[in-house]
C-alpha cells in the first residue's frame, strides 16, 4: 500500500517539474504566498542583531482548492548565513537544489485558508545592514515562463501561480551586537582593585 501511496506522490511532482513548457491553468481568487518573521502571517519584516540565529516562514495563505505540492525558489541575501532549511512536516519527496524546491505534501492535502508553513529557513546576520531581504521567485524549472511560485491543488489540478504577497520579499535589518554584552572576564577586569 506504501508503494502506491509514494508512486501517486511522484508522479504530481515530476509531472511538476515537467509541465513547465505547458501552458498554465487558470488561477484559482486568493491563494498567495510570502516570507513572515513568525508562523501566523504577521510580520514581513524583522530587526535582529548580527550572529543571532532567526527564523523566517515561507507561509501559504487562502490557497483556495488547497495545497499537494509546490514549486518555488527563496532568494537569500548573501549577506544572511543560511543555518537550516526545513519543509513541513507533512512534505515528502522533496527535490533538491539548495534554495530551489519542488515538494509534495506526504499524507494529507493543505486545506482551508491557513496560514501553512511550506518552510522554515534558520538564518543569522553576517554584518550590520538595513537593507536585508528574504525573497521568493519560481523555482528552476518552473512550470512557468517566467517563473513563478506555483502548486497543485487537493484535485491534484493544476499547477496555478501563487500571488506574491508583499511582492514576496521580506525585508531584515540587522544592528550590530550590543557593547553592553561584554563578557564576565571583561567586567571583573574593570573592577579589580577597586576599594
Amino acid at each position: 500500500m506504501r508503494r502506491w501511496g509514494r508512486a501517486i506522490l511522484v508522479a504530481p511532482l515530476l509531472a511538476l517539474c515537467a509541465l513547465r513548457a505547458a501552458p498554465a491553468a487558470a488561477q484559482p481568487p486568493s491563494s498567495s504566498i510570502g516570507i513572515f518573521f513568525d508562523p501566523t502571517a504577521t510580520t514581513h519584516t524583522a530587526q535582529v542583531v548580527v550572529g543571532q540565529p532567526f527564523d523566517a516562514y515561507v507561509i501559504a495563505l487562502q490557497p483556495l482548492g488547497g495545497i499537494y505540492a509546490f514549486e518555488l525558489a527563496v532568494v537569500v541575501d548573501p549577506r544572511l548565513n543560511v543555518l537550516s532549511r526545513t519543509a513541513a512536516q507533512n512534505s515528502d519527496d522533496v527535490l533538491p537544489g539548495d534554495d530551489n524546491w519542488a515538494v509534495g505534501l506526504r499524507s494529507e492535502c493543505l486545506l482551508g485558508l491557513g496560514p501553512f508553513v511550506l518552510l522554515t529557513y534558520r538564518l543569522a546576520a553576517r554584518e550590520a545592514a538595513a537593507d536585508l531581504t528574504l525573497c521568493l521567485t519560481g523555482s528552476t524549472p518552473s512550470s512557468f515562463d517566467p517563473a513563478v511560485p506555483a502548486h497543485l491543488d487537493c484535485n491534484l489540478s493544476g499547477p496555478y501561480p501563487f500571488t506574491l504577497a508583499y511582492t514576496g520579499c521580506a525585508a531584515v535589518g540587522a544592528t550590530p551586537t550590543p557593547a553592553a554584552a561584554a563578557s564576565l572576564g571583561t567586567i571583573k577586569a574593570r573592577y579589580r582593585g577597586a576599594p
